[in-house]
């Protein structure tokens, strides 16, 4: 219900919406919402919004929508190879324009295809690719789903132990984010693991969770995908009739989508329960719609299944000839998958040598690196070790200079002071010898004047007495 009444509002937005790019968000979102209930529509949609993206040159909208008809057409119609056209071509123009989220998404999505065609190398190397453009991002969300479709390429690696830990990584992430449909799809994939490891009761108990969740989003696929999973359970536990009411329940939901991949899968599964139960008849009948249909969607390792349950139904109703030419059809699909898988690992094996080889060289080259750096940052350390230790010869030089002319002119200073005082206490001494012998020329004038006085004194005596005494002369 909250799905339709965003759909309607989408709709009512897109009456009103001028040839912009907001009509073209618009239209994929539009698009994108109903891709489960409608396809078709929404691949007319898509395909709408990239006519006017490409006007608009908004190179963006075109990205997004190559990438959600890729989906439309891989998940939804089951056609990997219009898939894988789809991708690549998102991914061209995200790589132009470097449209991170985009490239994140498409990469996570190349990885689904690689998976459903067998290709697990290249699965986990788009995997890992869209994981790490996420978590540069910071964006949970895409984390959350990453991390879950790694989980399913391990599944089928198969590393059922290390699909376990990536599905709980992710569903410890989407849990919080209230993310409905990848927390179904986590659900529904760790009790895939558990049914493979014969925990039953414990399959049962999560593919409920997904499968009421999926129900109350509207989730029509994933619904239908976790009614055939509760089927097989009950199959494994021999409950026969449960497993026929719940793969009858899935076919009717993939029919009405026109899901091919999921009808294959649920047509070859009720073949074989009809096989198990000794309805033969019916048994045939729906596998050989299930090889109609994985022919044509080129799902080799589930054409190889249906072929042998063909020879074995044939042999068990005592039809040898047809028995022996299904036989051989299924030997020859084993033996291509397997040559397939050879070739891979014969490429992958190349690929890691050349990569090896490759590594060494750089390696060696950048060890050389290293060592030139090294030697270089070594003489940079040691020239300036050389111009260090110059300043410091230099500053002492220069202090010890300048302490040496500091002391010459203390030195110089104070003989000045003492030529000064030297020179102070002579005028001094010279001035008191000129005093001295002033004194001393004053006193002899003085003298000298009283010596005339006492010589003219005398001649004044003798005159006088001469004059008292004229017969003395």
């Amino acid at each position: 219900f909250a799905q339709n009444k965003k759909i309607d509002s989408l709709k009512i937005v897109l009456k009103a919406a001028k040839e912009d790019t907001n009509k073209v968000n618009t239209l994929t979102t539009l698009s994108w919402q109903i891709r489960s209930l409608n396809t078709d529509t929404a691949i007319t949609l898509a395909n709408q919004s990239i006519l006017l993206a490409e006007k608009l040159h908004y190179k963006k909208g075109v990205a997004n929508n190559l990438s959600n008809l890729g989906a439309f057409f891989g998940y939804f119609k089951g056609d990997n190879n219009k898939a894988l056209e789809y991708y690549f071509k998102a991914v061209k123009i995200g790589e132009e324009i470097g449209f991170k989220e985009q490239l994140g998404k498409t990469y996570g999505n190349i990885g689904i295809v690689y998976k459903d065609m067998a290709d697990y190398p290249k699965a986990l190397e788009y995997g890992f690719k869209a994981l790490k453009i996420a978590e540069e991002r910071k964006d949970q969300q895409v984390i959350g789903r990453t991390l879950g479709n790694i989980g399913v390429v391990y599944y089928n690696v198969p590393d059922k132990k290390k699909a376990l830990e990536y599905y709980f990584k992710s569903l410890k992430i989407v849990e919080p984010l209230g993310l409905t449909q990848l927390q179904a799809n986590m659900l529904g994939n760790i009790a895939i693991v558990y049914q493979d490891q014969k925990k039953q009761k414990d399959a049962l108990e999560y593919y409920f969770k997904a499968l009421k969740l999926a129900e109350e989003a509207g989730l029509t696929k994933l619904e239908a995908n976790t009614l055939g999973n509760i089927a097989s359970t009950y199959q494994d536990l021999n409950e026969y009739e449960k497993a026929l009411e719940f793969y009858l329940r899935s076919l009717k939901l993939g029919e009405a989508q026109q899901d091919k991949s999921a009808m294959s899968i649920t047509y070859g599964n009720i073949g074989n329960l009809y096989m198990v139960t000794g309805k033969f008849k019916d048994s045939e009948e729906c596998l050989k719609k299930a090889v109609t249909l994985s022919t044509e969607l080129n799902f080799q390792d589930n054409l190889k299944s249906w072929e042998q349950m063909l020879s074995q139904l044939y042999d068990t109703t005592n039809r040898p000839q047809l028995a022996y030419e299904h036989y051989k059809k299924y030997i020859a699909l084993r033996d291509s998958i397997f040559n397939q898988d050879n070739e891979k690992q014969l490429l992958r094996s190349e690929m890691n040598y050349e990569y090896d080889k490759k590594k060494a060289v750089a390696d060696a080259e950048h060890k050389s690196e290293l060592i030139k750096q090294e030697a270089v940052a070594e003489e940079k350390s040691r020239k300036q070790n050389v111009i260090m230790l110059s300043v410091c010869i230099c500053l002492l030089l220069v202090i010890g200079f300048l302490v040496f002319v500091f002391r010459s002119l203390r030195i110089t200073r104070r003989q000045k002071e003492m030529i000064d005082i030297k020179s102070k206490i002579t005028e001094m001494q010279k001035h008191l010898i000129e005093e001295k012998q002033t004194e001393i020329i004053d006193s002899i004038r003085y003298a000298s004047r009283i010596q005339r006085a006492l010589i003219t004194g005398e001649k004044y005596i003798e005159k006088n007495l001469k004059k008292l005494n004229p017969a003395a002369s």
